[in-house]
């Protein structure tokens, strides 16, 4: 598994994959007052899922981690005894001829409706 989003992206620009499926888009939405959103490109929907994967498991201490690839980074000490990773959101936008195979596997799970149903 990719160990930081920074890492994915130099991989993705050095080195092209040849993509067995359609490009995807990964949608990141920062959960705070402002919601902030933002989107990253990537060659196949496995790769957009595996970079999600690792933002949604990625987790952070109350000390430095400036030298530890991959992990959260702030510029502030804050001493109380809650985690400090940004609260975030994330979706891989499939392409539109990946859309059937994606369907059928929320289907699978009850994660995907007919609003008008």
């Amino acid at each position: 598994m990719l160990r930081s989003l920074g890492m994915a992206v130099a991989i993705l620009i050095a080195c092209p994959l040849a993509a067995t499926a359609g490009p995807a888009t990964l949608l990141i939405v920062t959960r705070s007052d402002t919601n902030n959103i933002t989107t990253l490109p990537f060659a196949s929907m496995e790769e957009c899922d595996a970079v999600a994967d690792h933002l949604a498991m990625v987790r952070s201490e109350n000390k430095s981690s400036l030298g530890v690839p991959g992990a959260w980074k702030r510029n502030f000490d804050d001493r109380s005894s809650f985690r400090q990773e940004v609260r975030v959101a994330t979706i891989c936008i499939p392409s539109a001829s990946d859309i059937a195979k994606i369907r059928e596997k929320l289907l699978e799970k009850g994660w995907y409706r007919d609003i008008y149903k």
